[in-house]
């Protein structure tokens, strides 16, 4: 029995000893298995972690736990039972109404899969990683300065095939994007992303193209074609309008040009590169070229071929660098610039001249004087009587534009135009001031022209000098007129500011004023400055009155006319021109017409200013017996003292006079020394008008005088006489500035020429009274302005106010009287003469005052354009979507007691407002400045009440604001409103009184969503619609609300949003169940545990104790 109580434990820790080998060897097994499960499952996650994914999606698969089984036959699990009838199977106690035997069984009901539907509960989408998914898009990106940088190395030249080759060779090396990619529809090819693709807007084409169009653009190519595509580009070449393109056998490709090469043999180009250079054939290599080329394995690099390798289909030919000109013309001097078309200036570049004058700071007036008559001197041996010192640029928006190369400037005088003397010289000064004549001063048919190549730096200058005798006076340097200025103005009245505005009554009518504006255009020209005391000594001789036959008008000698094109003598244009009319006799006429005078206009441009008027001629018979009075000066008289108040000036030509400059020069000189203006320290001009050269003159003899001369030509004794008295006027005057102007006299210019050139005047020739009055003008107020338009294109933020525009456009004069020129829908009276039209054109927005062609503001004088405008609808969108930017209107912009536009923020008024002009025969404008207008908005109140007692307020509540959605905005709907709405504002709480103030709003649809409900209150379902508008008195309100809340003293529209409370609190979630919960589950579980335990224990007992 012992034994074999010893052999059975001895068979047990033997099989005991087995199963634990077993558990040892399952156990590693299992290790392994779990290894490399986890294995498996950890390396697609390396792979990712390595290969970082850019869809955006999980990679997912649906699985069986993505499915829920949803019981659809609508029976209840049951088993099988046998019937036994119950009172209900009889209808009767001996009835049997049932139709199931007694003791009859019953089918029960197992559920099977054709009870069941599987759905779909998983919220993701089946999604398997490809190739596409591991491009990052926002690697490797490049902008406009990256590009810049990349060639910044690059110095351009302005030899296109040079720079061109540079910049090409600045992107050697470049390698497209592997990181940010696009795949091809075969899922495999891939085309990364790349700075050329970029520029040209494929960022993932193919890029040999657009490698090459980067490279032209970058060197500064000017029109040659950059296109993305070999096969057009080729085609583009070909046609008329370029002609560059190449076939390879009939020419010889230069570096720069473009290489065409066909790769996969279908004679169709489907790859460019740039030519390098040409590769001279050696002794094992034939004839190549190099080029550079983008997209070769995928970068950019350099490549060989043989002259006629297959490859090459043809070549795009690189023209040389075409030159861009500029022009300037004024006053019969003409300048041409010519600069590389390469210099990249502004499109809107112009050529500038600007005169120069001593009081110019900075000029170096007198240095570059006195530089020019050393060299002028040693070349002519004469002293300079002319110096017109001008300084030449570009500028763009007001600022000056310096090329960086050189340039060729010619400068070209017309001889009709520009007083031309016999001896000239053109001059560029350096920056030390030394002057450089023009290498190729040249004459041709009337014109004088020299021409510099250089930077365009410096000043200029035409010199002049004329021929005078030995004892003159020195010549006096060549005066420079004071230039009036045009200053445009542009200002802006807001009605809402209650103050009544003089120009329309649209102001006062009972409408809402919010948005309503008047525009003001004012172009003022400015007044002169300095003093001036104008000498008129006029020709009184008888052919500017050439009634010669007293029984005839002789209609055949009126050579000038009048404003209505009648002929008339030539003094009567001088007097129609001086006064206004030539009717001066008439008083009544005179007063009526004298403020289209040039005396009146001169006077009115400066307080100070004075005007004298003289006549000369010579009466009666000449030689040596016919005494002269020259006391008296018997061919001269003062036709009007010294005044600054207009008088009329009747300068008549005397029937039958001669012309006898001496006693126009000796009368001025007894003017000028005038105690009246002798010391007043104004400057001196004298104006010296004739139609004729001087034929007596006033001789001495013993004892007295005479009246020398012919009558009827210059000889010789009247010619020095002459110069003599001319230049006594000159030598006790030397401060004077003698201006002279030639009517209809071809034979005088010559000699009236002289004498402002040694004046430091301007010789004008006329021919029309038109001419006249312009030369006139010129010589007393400096700069002629014609041809006057005021423009204001109407920005989008602004409507012109179509109800009641009230267009107006006024005059001011120098002396502060305003005509209104238009008003009513016409023009007016004052306005004929003046203003050409007023109008609006809708498809452009642009409001116009035109004025007649002719027309000449006077110096001191103002326009103004006026008419009402509203601020549009498109306006309001802009505010409400992004406020105003921090634009904010130019200084100076807000009409009188305004202050809504200076400094304010808005929308500005106009796109583009301008005077434009001549500006002494030169087109040229001024741009306004901007007003703006505003978005008034408004601001209402929420105020939030217990639905049972609009008395208690509910402060705590919380909104979110949302406005209807404009056209083209992307908005959200909202529950029960039609269209869509953005939101505007969000987590609006209301206060302690349970008011919510919003601000900031403009008229319009809004709609209210509750967030959060003030405590104890249920929170609102629906959104809260309201419509915000603006009464007749421009305050807002709220439609179907009338109620109002003051806040600060400031009277708010308002809507209530009331509330229904909770009757019953809800127990609230979570809380310390949860926790009861939790303990319970860990009690459980450490129950269980300790069972399993002592049940193991047990079993170990029972065991040892058998």
């Amino acid at each position: 029995m012992q034994e074999k109580t010893q052999q059975e434990a001895a068979d047990y820790l033997a099989q005991n000893h087995r199963r634990r080998t077993w558990k040892k060897i399952i156990s590693i097994l299992a290790c392994i298995v779990v290894f490399c499960t986890t294995y498996a499952l950890i390396l697609p996650a390396i792979t990712l972690e390595n290969h970082t994914t850019y869809c955006g999606l999980e990679e997912h698969q649906h699985g069986l736990e993505c499915y829920e089984r949803t019981l659809i036959c609508g029976q209840e699990e049951t088993d099988v039972t046998v019937h036994a009838h119950t009172d209900g199977c009889y209808a009767s106690e001996d009835v049997l109404k049932c139709a199931l035997k007694e003791g009859e069984e019953i089918p029960g009901h197992t559920h099977t899969d054709k009870c069941y539907e599987s759905v779909l509960t998983c919220r993701q989408e089946e999604h398997t990683h490809k190739l596409s998914c591991y491009s990052d898009p926002e690697a490797d990106l490049e902008s406009p300065e990256d590009w810049s940088r990349s060639v910044s190395c690059v110095k351009l030249t302005g030899n296109w095939r040079s720079d061109l080759i540079a910049v090409a060779e600045s992107q050697l090396g470049y390698t497209e994007s592997s990181r940010n990619y696009r795949v091809d529809e075969d899922g495999e090819t891939k085309k990364g992303y790349t700075r050329y693709g970029e520029w040209y807007g494929d960022p993932y084409g193919d890029w040999d193209a657009m490698f090459v169009s980067f490279c032209l653009d970058y060197a500064g190519v000017k029109d040659f074609p950059l296109e993305a595509s070999c096969p057009y580009w080729t085609e583009i070449l070909q046609k008329e309008e370029y002609g560059l393109y190449r076939t390879k056998e009939a020419y010889t490709p230069k570096a720069g040009d473009l290489i065409f090469l066909d790769t996969d043999g279908d004679s169709i180009a489907d790859h460019v590169g740039l030519v390098m250079k040409l590769l001279d054939a050696t002794e094992t290599e034939p004839a190549r070229l190099r080029t550079i080329e983008g997209n070769s394995d995928n970068c950019v690099q350099y490549a060989d071929y043989n002259r006629d390798d297959a490859r090459i289909l043809g070549y795009g030919e690189l023209l040389e660098e075409p030159r861009v000109e500029y022009r300037w013309s004024q006053g019969g001097m003409e300048v041409l610039l010519s600069v590389p078309q390469d210099e990249e200036l502004p499109e809107d570049a112009e050529l500038v001249v600007e005169r120069l004058t001593p009081e110019n700071d900075g000029s170096g007036y007198g240095e570059k004087y006195a530089a020019s008559q050393e060299e002028f001197a040693a070349k002519k041996a004469t002293a300079i009587s002319y110096f017109d010192l001008f300084q030449v640029s570009l500028q763009a928006e007001g600022k000056k534009v310096l090329p960086q190369k050189e340039a060729t400037l010619e400068i070209r005088l017309l001889e009709d135009e520009y007083p031309v003397r016999p001896h000239m010289e053109f001059y560029h000064y350096s920056e030390n001031g030394t002057a450089a004549p023009a290498s190729n001063l040249h004459e041709e048919a009337g014109s004088l022209t020299g021409s510099f190549a250089t930077k365009l730096s410096g000043e200029y200058a035409v010199v002049g000098a004329a021929d005078v005798s030995a004892d003159a006076p020195p010549v006096r340097a060549q005066d420079t007129r004071e230039a009036s200025t045009i200053t445009p103005h542009k200002t802006i009245d807001a009605f809402r500011d209650g103050v009544d505005n003089p120009d329309t009554t649209l102001d006062n009518t009972a409408t809402d004023k919010t948005d309503l504006y008047r525009l003001y255009l004012d172009a003022e020209l400015s007044g002169q400055i300095e003093p001036i005391d104008l000498l008129i000594v006029a020709d009184q001789s008888g052919s500017m009155h050439m009634d010669y036959d007293s029984n005839d008008t002789t209609e055949q000698y009126k050579d000038m006319q009048d404003e209505a094109g009648n002929a008339i003598f030539r003094d009567q244009a001088v007097r129609l021109v001086l006064n206004g009319t030539d009717n001066i006799e008439d008083r009544a006429v005179y007063e009526a017409n004298k403020k289209k005078g040039l005396i009146y206009q001169f006077l009115a441009a400066n307080d100070e200013n004075n005007v004298a008027v003289v006549g000369f001629q010579g009466i009666g018979q000449y030689g040596y017996y016919a005494d002269y009075d020259r006391d008296n000066n018997s061919d001269a008289e003062t036709i009007l003292g010294w005044t600054s108040d207009p008088q009329r000036a009747d300068i008549e030509g005397q029937r039958e006079n001669a012309t006898n400059y001496c006693a126009g020069f000796l009368q001025a000189d007894r003017m000028l020394d005038d105690p009246a203006v002798a010391n007043n320290g104004h400057k001196k001009v004298i104006l010296f008008l004739s139609d004729g050269i001087p034929t007596c003159h006033i001789a001495s003899k013993w004892g007295g005088y005479y009246r020398g001369g012919t009558g009827n030509s210059t000889n010789t004794a009247t010619a020095n006489t002459t110069d003599q008295y001319f230049n006594e006027l000159r030598t006790n005057h030397p401060d004077v500035i003698i201006d002279t102007v030639s009517i209809r006299a071809g034979d005088a210019l010559t000699r009236l020429q002289s004498m402002a050139d040694a004046g430091g005047g301007y010789c004008y020739s006329v021919n029309k009274t038109e001419d006249l009055k312009t030369a006139l003008k010129k010589l007393m107020f400096g700069t002629l302005y014609s041809n006057l338009a005021i423009e204001d294109t109407l920005s989008l933020d602004v409507d012109l106010y179509d109800g009641q525009p009230d267009f107006k456009v006024t005059l001011k004069e120098a002396d502060g009287t305003v005509k209104v020129l238009y008003e009513n829908k016409a023009i007016t009276s004052d306005g004929t003469s003046i203003l050409a039209s007023v109008s609006y054109h809708s498809g452009t927005r642009k409001v116009s005052a035109v004025f007649v062609p002719t027309y000449t503001p006077k110096p001191g004088s103002t326009i103004t354009l006026s008419f009402n405008v509203k601020t549009s609808q498109s306006a309001y969108q802009k505010y409400a979507k992004e406020g105003y930017q921090e634009v904010t209107g130019n200084a100076n912009t807000d009409y009188n007691g305004n202050a809504t536009s200076s400094g304010q923020g808005g929308f500005p008024s106009n796109a583009l407002a301008q005077v434009t002009y001549w500006k002494d025969g030169v087109a040229d404008s001024q741009k306004y400045p901007h007003p703006v207008v505003q978005a008034v908005t408004c601001k209402v109140v929420i105020q939030k009440t217990d639905s049972r007692d609009s008395t208690k307020m509910l402060s705590g509540a919380e909104f979110t604001l949302y406005r209807e959605a404009f056209a083209g905005e992307t908005g959200v709907t909202l529950d029960g409103q039609d269209g869509s709405y953005v939101m505007v504002g969000e987590k609006l709480k209301t206060d302690k009184n349970g008011q919510l103030i919003m601000d900031n709003l403009i008229p319009g649809d809004y709609c209210l969503v509750e967030t959060k409900a003030p405590d104890h209150y249920r929170k609102l379902t629906a959104p809260v619609p309201f419509t915000l508008s603006r009464k007749t008195d421009g305050t807002g309100q709220i439609e179907g609300s009338d109620l109002t809340i003051t806040v600060d003293e400031e009277t708010l529209p308002a809507l209530r949003v009331p509330n229904i409370p909770w009757d019953h609190e809800l127990p609230q979630t979570g809380g310390i169940g949860s926790v009861s919960y939790t303990a319970g589950g860990l009690l459980l579980t450490a129950a269980a545990i300790l069972l399993l335990y002592k049940k193991k224990k047990r079993r170990r007992e029972d065991f040892a104790s058998s």
